[in-house]
């Protein structure tokens, strides 16, 4: 189900709790702005630092991994199984939450696409996060029929059809939380930490702010031109997937240093950080699980990945991105284990057609 009031949504008792913050970072690398989501059983789908930085130049349910076996199988999940419950990070196995920015310039979401589409995978250990992104123009089979790219699902049926699609392509994973957030919301939690740094990996040739390869720290607007370039970046959409990623964990990494510095400080700033999130099924408990994540995870324990891409081709007269369905196999099978590092090892971190 999904309410439009985007500005009425449920704070409740989440406010002083340091952990909960982690939500409000990991979900403000996205487009658009907040709508309110509540996930109703049987529902059909449908809606009922680390080095020296380089500062940018502005110049030119329980959340159960899949099995092996179910990570292979060829049936849809339904909503209620590709979204989880709540409370989930107080109990046993790896949590999913799915990342959703719309390209919508209205105060209606659902007039747009989703152009950000990020899996964030808290394993079951809680020592590390594993962020997958679905690229937008990924093709997928929708829950009402057919097939097409993967953001125009949420335009068909809403955020539990976008978290259906994405559970689809990675192979039945359940979805607990769905988290939307806004332009304005990106542009206010960069500020409002005091800028954060991120370990650029994709360069560009375009004529506006030049970001270099290496830590940049970004701030305000020019840290939303950053995760929103694309034309100027070799692979397009598919490279700036890397920047979404790298904002989400230079983010994170900026809260955990205030955190450790002035832990006051960042109580004070929870309400208004949280104030910038949209997710009903997120509860005080799962908050408070989360604390302990924030304190200690390091760089090197985030897993930075995109869903394989193949080739470029057509569907229903669109240009479409098709995925290398064996190499999916492989991550499919790393997620429901919660250990990435032998896919990365393997093929790397590139985002690249793989052809």
């Amino acid at each position: 189900m999904v309410d439009d009031r985007h500005d009425q949504f449920n704070r409740r008792t989440l406010f002083g709790l340091s952990g909960g913050a982690l939500m409000a970072l990991l979900a403000a690398c996205t487009d658009g702005d907040g709508v309110r989501i509540t996930a109703t059983s049987g529902s059909s789908g449908r809606p009922t630092g680390d080095s020296p930085t380089t500062t940018a130049s502005t110049a030119p349910g329980t959340a159960t991994p899949p099995s092996s076996a179910h990570a292979t199988t060829t049936a849809p999940p339904t909503a209620e199984s590709a979204t989880g419950t709540a409370g989930s990070l107080g109990r046993s196995g790896a949590v999913n939450a799915l990342l959703i920015g719309s390209d919508s310039r209205t105060s209606s979401l659902r007039r747009g696409n989703s152009d950000v589409i990020t899996v964030v995978q808290l394993t079951a250990d809680r020592q590390r996060l594993n962020l997958v992104s679905v690229a937008r123009d990924t093709v997928a089979t929708y829950a009402t029929g057919g097939r097409g790219k993967i953001n125009a699902a949420y335009v068909r049926g809403g955020p539990e059809a976008l978290a259906n699609a994405v559970s689809r392509v990675l192979g039945g994973l359940t979805i607990t939380y769905v988290v939307q957030t806004g332009f304005d919301r990106f542009i206010r939690i960069s500020e409002l930490l005091g800028g954060f740094t991120v370990q650029n990996r994709v360069t560009s040739n375009s004529s506006g702010p030049q970001f270099p390869s290496g830590p940049l720290t970004l701030k305000g607007q020019l840290a939303l031109t950053y995760v929103r370039e694309r034309k100027g970046l070799p692979n397009g959409d598919l490279d700036r997937t890397e920047r979404h990623r790298a904002a989400l964990t230079g983010m994170l990494l900026k809260l955990q240093q205030l955190l450790r510095k002035d832990e006051q400080r960042v109580m004070q700033l929870i309400p208004q950080l949280l104030g910038q999130v949209v997710s009903d099924k997120f509860s005080a408990a799962d908050a408070q699980a989360l604390m302990p994540v924030v304190r200690r995870i390091t760089r090197a324990e985030i897993t930075s990945v995109m869903v394989p891409i193949a080739r470029f081709g057509m569907v229903g007269g669109s240009s479409v991105d098709i995925i290398n369905e064996a190499r999916n196999a492989e991550l499919i099978k790393a997620l429901a284990v919660g250990d990435l590092s032998a896919y990365v090892a393997r093929y790397g971190t590139s985002n690249a057609p793989t052809g």
